[in-house]
């Protein structure tokens, strides 16, 4: 056999192989959006532009950490730090006013970023920064280093975690009344919490102040003698829970109790058993209600009318054994609904449980109704 001489140029152009080595893909500044632009091209192959995702978290740090959102940003081809300036910084701000609690004000604690590619041979790059002072240029570094594994049809990604912390402003440069304002607009987020939001907004319209003389931002207005009560958070709140209970706001009846002066030298009298505590020298509020009589009677009524609303033994002798208590004291069904703080407390002192102590106290009014 004789070898022949083949002219294999035939077959291929020598013009048509290139010997250079690769370029390595890179970021695309020509989108505007920082996401993939449906009017480029970008389904080269080998691939030319960095295609990655962020996935980001907006977290507050309360004693621990709670996550607010979470968001993803996907098929990025913009450098991150370009994305970040025209687009990521006012949607984290955008997202804070959105997702925190109202009312208070928040500053960037902490930002710690992961980047990651799916190839279980490398690792990931793991940052912390403070507040927002990111170095994007790590994290662009990172990415170009990793850009050739895009060719084998993985992916990269950036997670980004905002931590944010609660901030005070200082007591001194806050008025009374905005004080008093961000308590309100802070018990009103709890009961929209609780689908309450409709009982607030009642007692706070019912209580704002009318306007001169007073210049408080709540108050009873006595309409028969005109004076002007001001109403403090405390107040507000037991009004609240008032309502929650009766579905209507109470009366009020104020009454001013002044202590007796004694003289130093009577018999069983000094300077600090004659002066009343400051809780019972204050204005108080009472709310008359329509007790059947004999009123001892009612609070027996009372107690069965609470166990046959419920099963569980152990509640019903719970029951039982406050009103047991509430006769042995002498109380009756409009003290307990009148000073419902302080009778809760003391049923509580003599060993009932504190949750059967606040149902006995407070479901006096719904009881009345029924009967």
């Amino acid at each position: 056999m004789t070898n022949l001489d083949l002219d294999i140029s035939q077959w291929y152009n020598e013009d048509d192989f290139d010997y250079r080595t690769p370029d390595l893909p890179t970021f695309d500044s020509r989108s505007t959006t920082g996401r993939l632009d449906p009017n480029l091209l970008y389904n080269e192959s080998p691939p030319t532009c960095i295609h990655y995702s962020i996935e980001l978290k907006l977290l507050l740090k309360k004693g621990r950490l709670t996550k607010l959102t979470n968001d993803t940003e996907q098929n990025l081809v913009l450098a991150p730090s370009a994305f970040w300036d025209r687009t990521l910084k006012s949607k984290l701000q955008q997202l804070l006013e959105k997702k925190a609690p109202r009312n208070k004000c928040y500053e960037p604690d902490e930002t710690n970023v992961v980047v990651s590619v799916t190839d279980r041979s490398q690792r990931d790059l793991t940052k912390r920064f403070d507040e927002l002072e990111i170095d994007w240029e790590v994290v662009e570094d990172q990415l170009m280093a990793w850009s050739y594994l895009l060719r084998d049809g993985k992916r990269l990604r950036i997670d980004i975690s905002f931590i944010y912390k609660q901030t005070t402003q200082p007591i001194s440069v806050r008025t009374n009344q905005t004080l008093q304002l961000a308590e309100r607009a802070e018990l009103l987020d709890e009961q929209e919490a609780s689908g309450l939001t409709a009982i607030w907004k009642e007692v706070y319209s019912l209580m704002r102040c009318t306007g001169p003389p007073c210049q408080r931002t709540y108050c009873w207005r006595d309409p028969e003698h005109k004076k002007h009560y001001k109403l403090d958070t405390s107040v507000l709140t037991k009004l609240k829970h008032q309502a929650s209970v009766s579905e209507s706001l109470p009366p009020i009846h104020i009454t001013n109790i002044i202590p007796v002066r004694c003289n130093k030298d009577s018999v069983g009298c000094s300077g600090s058993s004659t002066l009343k505590t400051q809780e019972e020298t204050r204005a108080w509020h009472t709310f008359k209600l329509d007790i059947p009589r004999p009123i001892d009677k009612s609070l027996y009524r009372y107690c069965e009318w609470l166990c046959a609303g419920v099963t569980d033994p152990v509640w019903q002798s719970g029951y039982r054994n406050a009103c047991k208590n509430a006769l042995e004291e002498g109380l009756d069904l409009e003290r307990l609904y009148s000073a419902q703080d302080a009778e809760a407390r003391s049923l509580a002192e003599k060993g009932v449980k504190r949750g059967i102590a606040i149902q006995l106290v407070s479901k006096v009014k719904a009881w009345l109704d029924e009967v």
